[in-house]
């Protein structure tokens, strides 16, 4: 019996310590998994990068062979014509005297400013007359209207004297008067 309690003691020890190297064993195990997945990770990021680099000196190589089938002397001789171009329009535009007709336009404009001050001035006045003005075509309304009674009265003025006992009353009064004989005949 006691070898049993010793065999039991000892295989339970043993289980304990069994179950810790397992335990240390699955810790090692999944480190080792992380640190191969980061090395198999940091590896095809650096295979990227090397394709990269890779497309960008072919690339570079592609411009440089660009650059060398430039021809400079064509593009020397492009610049000397562009060069004269530009000198013979500069020599045109002198010839067309753009800046004595630039100062003939400022005058016009100046004189075109000055002819729109005056007429804003103009129509202001008319505006600040213009009252007066329907004043003044009522009073001429007016008068005409009195032109034309007086022309009335004047071709009438016989027979107003003829209703009136020969006497003819003053214009105020006139109208009054003359209805006045007329009611009285009426009646």
């Amino acid at each position: 019996m006691q070898n049993d309690v010793i065999w039991i003691s000892l295989h339970g020890s043993n289980l304990a310590i069994t179950t810790t190297a397992w335990s240390h064993f699955e810790n090692a195990n999944n480190r080792c998994k992380e640190m191969e997945a980061s090395l198999h990770a940091k590896s095809e990021m650096k295979s990227g990068l090397l394709k990269q680099i890779e497309e960008k000196k072919l690339e570079l190589d592609g411009l440089e062979l660009e650059v060398s089938n430039v021809n400079f002397a064509l593009m020397d001789e492009k610049e000397h014509g562009m060069q004269a171009e530009l000198e013979r329009k500069n020599r045109q535009i002198e010839e067309r005297k753009f800046p004595s007709s630039i100062q003939l336009k400022k005058s016009d404009k100046f004189k075109l400013d000055k002819k729109i001050e005056e007429l804003k001035r103009e129509r202001d006045r008319m505006v600040f007359y213009s009252d007066d003005r329907a004043i003044l075509s009522l009073k001429k309304a007016e008068l005409e209207t009195k032109k034309k009674i007086h022309k009335i009265v004047d071709e009438c003025q016989d027979r107003i004297k003829e209703l009136m006992k020969g006497r003819l009353p003053p214009d105020k009064d006139l109208k009054k008067e003359v209805r006045q004989v007329q009611s009285t005949l009426h009646k």
